[in-house]
């Protein structure tokens, strides 16, 4: 065999190969994301600290956070939530505190995506921090007070996995 055809096959083996194993990374980005059985968790950069996003091996999604007001912080949320992780909607958000850095996104993000359950401090005498009538009021499937100890009911994978509890 003459050095020039050893060279052509090589350079096609070499080509073919790199051809595989492109394929293989675009693949694993398009599966990125979907219900694998993973627990995955993203922090979001959001003005002043960071947001949670978090996904069960169920496919349900926790927010904790959503930053401050405006579309900044919303649109990276809604960003990270629709195309890293592939969601349609937050199934529980969760605000901390009643710190405008914690809650003020809450109701932008409403406006952008769907949100099911959220769950905060509600309302009460002495309130420190109120975040007022916008928060209490955007849209949502349905409000929860949340109080130390309390637990978030998350959806199970069937089969070996894992039971999941946030408490």
């Amino acid at each position: 065999m003459s050095s020039s055809l050893s060279a052509g096959i090589v350079r096609r083996l070499i080509l073919s190969a790199t051809a595989v194993c492109l394929s293989m990374v675009c693949a694993s980005y398009a599966w990125a994301g979907a219900k694998d059985g993973r627990l995955d968790i993203y922090w979001i950069d959001v003005e002043g600290g960071g947001a949670t996003l978090i996904v069960t091996p169920a496919g349900e999604s926790i927010l904790i956070d959503t930053g401050n007001p405006g579309l900044r912080d919303a649109n990276r949320i809604v960003q990270t939530a629709t195309q890293a992780a592939k969601l349609r909607r937050i199934d529980h958000l969760i605000t901390t505190h009643y710190h405008r850095d914690h809650y003020g996104g809450a109701e932008t993000l409403s406006r952008l995506m769907p949100i099911g359950h959220v769950w905060d401090n509600g309302t009460f005498e002495g309130m420190p921090d109120n975040p007022g009538q916008a928060y209490f009021e955007f849209k949502c499937e349905q409000r929860h007070v949340i109080n130390p100890g309390d637990a978030i009911p998350l959806a199970q994978t069937k089969g070996d996995g894992p039971a999941l509890r946030l408490q």
